[in-house]
Formats: structure tokens, C-alpha cells, sequence
């Protein structure tokens, strides 16, 4: 009950302020406080698990073991950085192009997206995950639409019917591995993740790979992989900026932790064939098919969604070579670096009133402090040392490389020279150009330092990473038994 507490308490809390509390400059002041204590809480109790120590279980189906604590340390992060930013650059909605009914709906919203979100990656049971997943879904949409605008509108529709139907096929996907978990089974079955590891060889394999497949396509779209990736781009361009942030940081990574949980069921039932036959392939072509799509961007944020879908492709390799320690780096390196390139582009829309990257020039010369921002952004989204993404792209090829999957390898390296040069030709423009349709009066920008930490935090991780933390990683995230 108190992990259950700790997880919730802030952002319940938070959530009550939207509704309760007149002043939206105080409800400011209380989601930043959330935010920052829902991140100082939510580490409070995982790094004794990380560290070995405990892994309890909560409210029957949910538990937070190694894979749990980090990826729920992962979204409180992103969680408490968004909600301090968005504190900061909502001084006038109107700089979002919101008005003060749309900040508070976003500060409630955002608050129960993240409760749902650590329930997704706490789940014990792929029962409990789907409807948790779905919450995450019903709870976000609104978020999109906040705007009012026509593309907004419409991303938010297509966001929910695409996910929709995600979430259906996932759905038949955990009807089917119920099934194959109940056949011949005495007593029946369950969809509990501890019981499909520990009876993985005795499930049914047709009926498990089936499951497999519509897994992949249900979740697969929650998580942006090509092809089915046509909502995340009009979603993330059409948030407001920390829910933007969200909806990279945390959103996709729960997804991506489902995938993860099944693929351990698939491996350990004899069907690794499966995981490097469809998962890691559709991996590669999203990194491939993403850095294609970074050519044309002309949105700031419609280039860091695309950008989204390369680091999702990404973490689906590193899903489908079971490489644990180098998806949980990876997704904590795609988050910190996303979320503050989606910040970052708050700060960008405040002062310029755009973010269309035809319209912005000369950021650094007369904003310094946001130029050099984005520019570490960019580094970091683009996998550039000193940051986090650089040794987990580095290792994630290395380990392709070990495993003689050249296919793979070629592909990524593709993608990520490709994504590499269109955002720095891109972001370049916009931060050391002179010449365009630059925007008349920019305003003042707003503070960077959430992003800021970010960034440093990713920075420090670059350092950190050794053999030894890399092993350490390793036996962390195995904490009780679970894929």
C-alpha cells in the first residue's frame, strides 16, 4: 500500500487542485510542488528494489519489481520536469495558445495520465495492463484537443481511433494467450505474468504466437511503430509542450514496456524466432522509415514526434534481442532527451508565438540561453556524447553486431546517419540563421532549467555508464523473477 501511495498520492492530489483550487497561478504552484514530490516519492521507493531489497505487491495485480521501479522512476522524472515547466510557461496561457480553462484541464489530465501510466508498468497482470493501457488512452485524448483548434481536433480523433483499434487487437491478443495458457492446463489458466513465465514451455505455441501477433500490432501502435504510427505525429505537434513531453517521455515507454513482458513470455515458451523475426524487423524499419520522414519536417515539434518513432524502433531491437540493461538505458535516455527538446519548444512558442521551423532563425543570437538548450537537445535526441542515448545506441548496435543480425545493423545505422543530418540541418537553421520568415517582436522565453536538468541528468549518465553499472543494471531489472 505505500508504493501504491507514493505513486498516486501527488498526483491525486494535483488532480484535485484542478478542480478545487480558484487561483490558477496557486494551481501553478501546487503541480509544479506535485510534480517534483510525485518524482522524490516515486524514486523513494524504488531504488530499494532496484537495489535488491524488496518487491512488493499492490493492490492483488499490480507489482513493482526491477523492470517497474525504473521505468516508474523513468515517467515520475519526466512527470516532475514537465509539470515545473509547464508551471513556468503558463504565467500566461495565452503563450500556449491556451486559455485558463485549458490549463487547468491540462495540470488535472496530466496528473492522472501519469497515475495510469505507472499502473501500466506495474502490472502483474496482462488483464490489469490492458486496462490500464486503456486508461492512459481515455485519459490523454483530451489532452490533444486542448488548443480547440482544427488540427488539434482532428489529432485527437485520429489519436483515438487509431488507438482504438490498438488497443482492441491487444485485446484479442490477451484473449488468445488466455486461451493458450488454459489449454490442458488443470485448473485453467491466468494472465498473470509470473504464472505465463514459470508455464511459458507449456503454453499452446499456436495460440501463443497468434496472441503475439496482435500484441504486437495492438501495443505496437501505442507505441509508434511503423506502420502503424500515423496518430503519434499530429498528436505530439498538437499537445501543448509538457503534455508533449508526457506523451514522449512516459506515454510510449509503456507501451514498450508491455512489448517487453510479453517478449519474455514468448522467449522462455521457445519461440525466440518470433522476436527476431517481427519484432526487431519492425525496429528497423521504424528507425529506417522515421529518418526518412525527418527529411521534410517543417515543425519543430512535428520533428521530435518523428524523432519518437526512431527511439521507439529502437527500444523494439533492443526488446527483441532481450537486451535488458540496454532497453532500460534507452528508454531512459529517449526520455530525458525528448522531454526537454518538447520543453524546449514550450519556450520556443512562448517567445516566437510558432514553432514552424520556416518561421524561426537566429534563436541563439537573440535568445543564447534557449539556443544552446536546443543544441544540447538536438545532441541528445540525435544520440550525441556527452549524453545517455549515444552509449545506448552505441551498444544497441554492438549488440546487433554480436548476434550477426547485419540486416538490422545496416538499417540502423542508416536511420541514425539519416535522423543524425535532417535535424541538424534543420535545428541549424533555426538557431544559427539569419535569413527566413523570422517572427516580428519575440517575446520573452520563459526558464529553460527544467530542461535544463534533464539534460544534465542524461549528461551524468553518459559518465556513469561502465561494465560494472551495466551488470549492475542487469541484475536489478531481473528483481523477482519477472520477464
Amino acid at each position: 500500500m505505500i508504493v501504491a501511495l507514493a505513486l498516486s498520492i501527488f498526483p491525486i492530489a494535483v488532480a484535485v487542485c484542478s478542480l478545487a483550487v480558484g487561483s490558477v497561478n496557486r494551481l501553478r504552484m501546487a503541480a509544479a510542488i506535485g510534480g517534483v514530490g510525485q518524482a522524490a516519492a516515486t524514486l523513494w521507493v524504488a531504488l530499494p528494489i532496484l537495489r535488491g531489497e524488496s518487491r512488493p505487491t499492490f493492490l492483488i495485480w499490480f507489482q513493482m519489481d526491477g523492470m517497474a521501479a525504473w521505468m516508474a522512476s523513468v515517467n515520475s522524472i519526466v512527470y516532475g520536469a514537465a509539470m515545473a515547466s509547464a508551471a513556468l510557461l503558463t504565467a500566461n496561457p495565452h503563450d500556449l495558445h491556451l486559455t485558463s480553462k485549458g490549463v487547468r484541464a491540462m495540470f488535472g489530465l496530466t496528473a492522472l495520465f501519469i497515475v495510469a501510466a505507472n499502473a501500466v508498468v506495474c502490472a502483474a497482470d496482462l488483464g490489469a495492463l490492458w486496462v490500464a493501457m486503456e486508461a492512459t488512452t481515455l485519459v490523454t485524448a483530451p489532452i490533444i484537443l486542448l488548443r480547440g483548434t482544427r488540427k488539434s481536433i482532428e489529432a485527437a480523433w485520429k489519436y483515438l481511433i487509431l488507438c482504438g483499434v490498438g488497443i482492441a487487437f491487444a485485446l484479442l491478443g490477451t484473449v488468445l494467450l488466455l486461451a493458450a495458457a488454459g489449454n490442458g492446463m488443470q485448473g485453467g489458466g491466468s494472465l498473470g505474468i509470473a504464472w505465463l513465465t514459470a508455464h511459458a514451455s507449456s503454453l499452446k505455441k499456436s495460440l501463443l504466437n497468434a496472441s503475439f501477433v496482435f500484441f504486437l500490432l495492438g501495443y505496437g501502435t501505442k507505441a509508434g511503430l511503423f506502420p502503424v504510427h500515423n496518430w503519434l505525429p499530429d498528436a505530439h505537434s498538437e499537445a501543448p509542450a509538457p503534455a508533449s513531453a508526457l506523451l514522449s517521455g512516459a506515454l510510449l515507454n509503456c507501451a514498450m514496456v508491455a512489448l517487453w513482458r510479453i517478449g519474455g513470455i514468448v522467449e522462455l515458451s521457445g519461440s525466440r524466432t518470433l522476436l527476431l523475426g517481427l519484432l526487431a524487423p519492425m525496429g528497423a524499419a521504424s528507425v529506417l522509415a522515421a529518418s526518412l520522414m525527418l527529411v521534410r519536417q517543417q515543425d519543430l515539434k512535428r520533428m521530435w514526434a518523428y524523432s519518437s518513432i526512431e527511439n521507439m524502433g529502437l527500444l523494439a531491437v533492443a526488446a527483441g534481442l532481450r537486451a535488458a540493461p540496454i532497453f532500460a538505458l534507452h528508454a531512459l535516455a529517449h526520455s530525458l532527451a525528448k522531454s526537454s527538446a518538447f520543453l524546449l519548444s514550450g519556450n520556443v512558442l512562448r517567445a516566437y508565438g510558432t514553432v514552424s521551423l520556416k518561421k524561426l532563425s537566429g534563436v541563439m543570437r537573440r535568445f543564447p540561453g534557449l539556443g544552446f538548450a536546443l543544441l544540447a537537445a538536438g545532441a541528445a535526441v540525435m544520440g550525441a556524447p556527452p549524453f545517455a542515448s549515444f552509449v545506448s545506441e552505441w551498444l544497441l548496435l554492438a549488440r546487433a553486431a554480436d548476434d550477426r543480425l547485419w540486416g538490422i545493423v545496416i538499417a540502423l545505422v542508416a536511420g541514425l546517419a539519416l535522423s543524425f543530418v535532417a535535424v541538424v540541418i534543420h535545428l541549424g537553421r533555426a538557431i544559427f540563421g539569419e535569413k527566413g520568415e523570422r517572427a516580428e517582436n519575440p517575446r520573452y522565453a520563459g526558464s529553460i532549467l527544467p530542461a535544463a536538468l534533464l539534460l544534465a541528468v542524461s549528461a551524468a549518465t553518459f559518465l556513469a555508464v561502465t561494465p560494472a553499472t551495466l551488470e549492475f543494471l542487469g541484475k536489478a531489472l531481473q528483481t523477482g523473477g519477472r520477464p
